[in-house]
């Protein structure tokens, strides 16, 4: 039962299996009375504290012991959401030291970036609106920070244009995406794979390579990259997330796509070449991408001539995925390119109404379909671009759960 509940809640929030720290709880004097150490009878350990009768603020603390880096720090309030500010503290030497300040807490699990290094660790009500409790109050310790590889032993192909320090160019009022801030990460010269493994006990062997789009103008590097590692990581897999370089405009106007397809075949020979290093089946190596992020998979998965003379060995290792899923493409096979006939299993998402670019991504499908390919293919009635997986009304947003059913099915998830 509790490791059924440990996968649920690795689902929904993204974050390996692992338990809380061990700690020792104390409350201020207003919660002592209400304060109750249990372990519940369904198997799901956790803490209670129900405040004194009026009581409006007050605080928790955990202490653990001995220092240890927290990444993580989830909060659950019983029954209505009755807290309305309280402030995140540890203690420096003695003092107090804040974090985060919030207005709420409801069902809170947040990670911190930096993480947060100390021994004493306190949430601090300031007001509530009625007679508060809290149902958990947990620590995490911080993940190990993944691995960076550069893509390239030295500079790009053709890199010689100069620019300006990559940056994130989100603005404040930048556009929000169900309710959340994107990275838009621009200026990118040192294209790079970051690594995220799942966690042992669910490891498949199986990786993708996850390119984010932006038009081949910036990088949504959260929204179509870390949260979609986060996503493979839960059902097993190794995510590879392409930070290729952009703009593509600054490279070549004539083929602004140019770049990142160089960077996309470069990174399924590097992962290939290096998968014993990593633990994953060398003949399991998936790609897929978002919009503009679309290219490295197609100039791999649908090509046979490397856009670039190799630099080293790796050059020489196939730059063919195993696997494909060009989501919400922008256009459908390139200009050009005869789909081969040995072509890998490909996965398409698309809405209906996400401008005319439904019309190629169909017709994308009609391609593969002639070739002999394996395909699959969700075409939404509504949705638009863009959404990531971030989980709307839009039935659109729940494509995730079909393309796992498709990696399921093709035998890609088997341990």
């Amino acid at each position: 039962v509790r490791v059924l509940r440990q996968v649920g809640e690795w689902i929904r929030t993204g974050h390996k299996l692992t338990d809380p720290l061990a700690a020792q709880a104390r409350a201020s004097s207003e919660w002592g009375k209400g304060y109750e150490a249990s372990r519940s009878v369904d198997g799901n350990d956790g803490s209670r504290w129900g405040a004194a009768p009026d009581a409006r603020s007050g605080w928790l603390e955990l202490d653990l012991g001995v220092t240890k880096t927290v990444g993580r720090i989830a909060i659950s309030e019983a029954g209505f959401n009755r807290v309305q500010r309280y402030e995140l503290q540890v203690d420096r030497d003695g003092s107090w030291e804040t974090f985060e300040r919030g207005a709420g807490i409801g069902d809170m699990d947040k990670s911190f970036a930096p993480s947060v290094k100390g021994r004493l660790f306190r949430l601090q009500i300031l007001e509530a609106s009625d007679t508060p409790t809290i149902r958990h109050f947990d620590l995490y310790e911080a993940e190990e920070a993944p691995q960076v590889w550069n893509l390239w032993p030295g500079a790009a192909p053709g890199e010689k244009t100069k620019l300006e320090p990559e940056a994130d160019t989100t603005k404040s009022d930048g556009d929000l995406i169900a309710g959340r801030r994107v990275i838009r990460l621009g200026n990118v010269s040192v294209p790079t794979l970051t690594l995220y493994k799942p966690d042992p006990t669910i490891d498949t062997g199986a990786a993708v390579i996850v390119a984010p789009g932006g038009g081949h103008w910036i990088l949504a590097m959260d929204l179509e990259g870390t949260e979609v590692a986060e996503w493979l990581n839960s059902i097993g897999v190794t995510a590879a997330v392409l930070k290729y370089r952009v703009p593509g405009q600054a490279r070549s106007r004539e083929k602004p796509w140019l770049a990142a397809a160089q960077d996309g075949q470069r990174a399924v020979s590097l992962l290939r070449g290096r998968a014993g290093e990593l633990g994953i089946d060398p003949e399991r190596i998936g790609i897929m991408g978002f919009s503009a992020g679309t290219t490295p998979v197609k100039r791999t998965a649908f090509v046979r001539e490397r856009l670039y003379e190799p630099v080293d060995d790796y050059d020489a290792i196939s730059f063919r995925p195993d696997f494909a899923a060009p989501i919400y493409a922008a256009s459908g096979i390139p200009e050009g390119v005869t789909v081969p006939e040995d072509c890998p299993p490909v996965f398409m998402v698309i809405a209906h109404d996400d401008h005319d670019w439904s019309i190629g991504v169909a017709e994308m499908y009609i391609a593969l379909k002639k070739a002999g390919a394996s395909a699959e293919l969700h075409i939404y009635e509504s949705g638009g671009h863009g959404y990531g997986l971030r989980r709307t009304a839009q039935p659109v947003t729940s494509w995730q759960d079909r393309m796992a059913d498709w990696m399921r099915n093709l035998g890609l998830l088997k341990q």
